[in-house]
């Protein structure tokens, strides 16, 4: 994950992650201070318009003469790392939305992600497996090859596009573990005049001490989980120079 990517004044509150329960598990794990999201912060286009090309923004405005109005809606998270060095990694964090106007003609929709879906080139021995077969039967042999191979491997995967229910997808690799800062945005196109409500959840993968690799599903505080847009705090605000917002596609 990137480092140095939410502002200082940003307020970050702990989530809890629970376990999902699993057949003959009677107690299940739980990491009390080792996610914390931000609220969900929403600014206007038109507040970002130093950081838009003038194409954007003409595309902006006819949309919104065709009934559609547009959020640039931004969280932030970070993952805290186990007090035991190498102890409890995440594996996985995943990030999910659902966008929705209730008694609108039409829902809302993210049209742009970020950060985008990203890869990195990661070597590995592949295996070379073999058989072999005599009266005592058939044998199965499994060899490393002795040349290593590069492929290339999702850091993040984003989905959603044009969807109400983006979401993003954070793994560890041997090129970069997860964990630190993290910020996500999306540009939402939503009908004027009505609610705008986003949800965040929250779920990840950590290899947990005596349970092993655990599915952990976060229960995220009301406050954090739930707003309309148009009440939404503004990220901008605490940020004096933004970085340019994502933009939809003419």
């Amino acid at each position: 994950m990137n480092t140095a990517v939410i502002p200082e004044g940003l307020a970050l509150h702990p989530v809890e992650l629970i376990a999902e329960p699993t057949l003959g598990t009677r107690e299940l794990p739980r990491l009390a201070d080792r996610l914390r999201l931000s609220e969900i912060h929403a600014d206007r286009p038109a507040d970002l318009r130093p950081a838009l090309e003038a194409d954007a923004l003409s595309y902006l405005d006819d949309m919104a003469a065709h009934g559609a109005d547009f959020f640039v809606v931004r969280v932030g998270c970070s993952l805290i790392p186990s007090e035991e060095k190498d102890e409890e990694p995440f594996e996985t964090l995943k990030i999910f939305f659902n966008l929705t106007s209730p008694g609108a003609p039409f829902q809302p929709t993210a049209w742009e992600l970020a950060p985008v879906t990203t890869t990195k080139p990661v070597m590995y021995t592949p295996w070379a497996t073999t058989y072999s077969f005599s009266k005592f039967g058939a044998k199965l042999e499994a060899k490393k090859n002795a040349t290593e191979r590069q492929v290339d491997s999702a850091t993040v995967q984003a989905n959603g596009t044009s969807t109400q229910r983006p979401r993003w997808d954070f793994y560890t690799r041997p090129v970069q573990s997860l964990g630190g800062d993290q910020r996500i945005e999306m540009l939402v196109r939503a009908p004027i005049g009505h609610p705008v409500i986003a949800e965040v959840r929250a779920s990840a993968t950590v290899k947990i001490r005596k349970f092993g690799r655990r599915e952990m599903i976060a229960r995220v505080p009301e406050q954090v989980s739930r707003v309309d847009l148009h009440a939404a705090p503004s990220w901008i605000s605490l940020v004096p120079t933004s970085a340019p917002a994502p933009t939809p596609s003419s």
